[in-house]
């Protein structure tokens, strides 16, 4: 089997994890594998260096409309997939999703695109949103199969005619549970990040960027730590609003409360160190770092979205609220910090709720729809 992804970068986040653990797997278990993305992101080379996948750059494929980079990406696709010649075409983030879909269906190629979450508010949309979404609905028309990476996504996908309910399957990300088997303790943990060893720390992580609400986790943060002074935050991701955000921190002075760590590859170390993780997005498909606070044996307290609240729902291993909810966010943090009892059964919860969303699983369930919209091609 001949499987090409594409994907418009890969810089640090669910969809681009999933895309790297599904070329690996698959190229372990023979495929002939390749990934087309734009040259940008820190992931690149990581999967640059797993064996057995070929990985192709298409320069002129961006996040931003741009029409005539557009026109140039699709038709340097298109080259890409007659010479690869592959069974399926597989898309996953809007751009790519729309461009790599186009392409496949010029050249007859099954597609099926993994949508990982809207990154809007359905109810109230921007004049560019709305035509996000009819673009969306148009090209939905041209996949085999439309993959939700939650249940909740795809009844909100559905209700919408971002999907037609006959075409769509529900394929959970995972974790990758390695990387979860030996963690530092908690102080070990700390101290390797300069927080103080006492005390209680908060942290989430996000990508900074209007949709995450990582401004909300700031002021999540202020109130936690004016009912519980010894409270420190950490942020670990980066984006468009991190001056803004550190503006804020600066502009209150709380500079060594709440730090931002940027990017780390890290992750389950900087879990290790958390009592809380705390999740304020507006919108999200199957927020994989949910997954990975509660292998890290961290409680979640997370805003009511699509994934979150099946993960938190099932695991019961965290507290939901409204999106928006600054105040419930920071009254369910200070509830489960000042509960020992309750945050120590809700972590023992966590290790143990999430070992079924795993890669493996993951893949092995893409391998069915691969063969399935192959079959019926023929």
């Amino acid at each position: 089997m001949k499987i090409a992804l594409i994907i418009t970068e890969l810089q640090l986040g669910g969809a681009q994890r999933i895309v790297i653990e599904l070329a690996g797997r698959l190229a372990q278990s023979d495929w002939e594998v390749c990934v087309i993305t734009n040259e940008r992101g820190l992931l690149l080379q990581d999967l640059q260096g797993i064996r057995g996948v070929e990985v192709v750059t298409v320069a002129a494929l961006r996040r931003e409309v741009t029409p005539f980079k557009d026109l140039l990406a699709l038709v340097r696709i298109m080259n890409l997939l007659n010479s690869f010649k592959p069974d399926i075409v597989h898309t996953h983030t809007p751009k790519a999703g729309l461009i790599g879909r186009v392409a496949a269906r010029l050249l007859r190629i099954p597609c099926i695109h993994t949508v990982h979450g809207i990154g809007c508010d359905v109810s109230a949309m921007s004049l560019v949103e709305k035509v996000y979404l009819v673009c969306e609905r148009l090209a939905a028309k041209l996949s085999a199969v439309q993959v939700m990476v939650s249940e909740g996504l795809r009844k909100t996908c559905v209700e919408h005619g971002l999907a037609p309910d006959g075409k769509v399957r529900v394929i959970f990300g995972g974790f990758d549970a390695c990387q979860f088997a030996k963690l530092p303790t908690r102080s070990q943990a700390r101290t390797a990040l300069g927080l103080p060893v006492e005390g209680v720390v908060i942290g989430t992580v996000s990508c900074m960027k209007p949709g995450k609400r990582v401004g909300d986790f700031v002021e999540v943060c202020k109130r936690v730590r004016s009912a519980i002074p010894d409270t420190t935050a950490v942020v670990v991701g980066d984006g468009e609003l991190r001056q803004e955000i550190q503006r804020e921190i600066d502009r209150e002075g709380l500079e060594e409360s709440i730090r931002l760590l940027g990017w780390r590859r890290d992750v389950p170390a900087i879990m290790a160190a958390m009592d809380v993780f705390v999740l304020m997005s507006a919108h999200e498909g199957f927020p994989l770092t949910v997954l990975e606070a509660m292998a890290a044996g961290v409680p979640v307290v997370s805003t009511r979205v699509d994934g979150c609240i099946e993960i938190i729902e099932e695991t019961r291993a965290g507290i939901l609220i409204e999106r928006g909810d600054i105040e419930g966010g920071a009254a369910a943090v200070i509830r489960l910090l000042n509960d020992r009892g309750r945050l120590e059964q809700m972590r023992r919860r966590a290790c143990k709720g999430v070992s079924r969303w795993n890669f493996d699983s993951m893949c092995e369930r893409y391998k069915e729809v691969y063969w399935e919209v192959c079959d019926a091609d023929r």
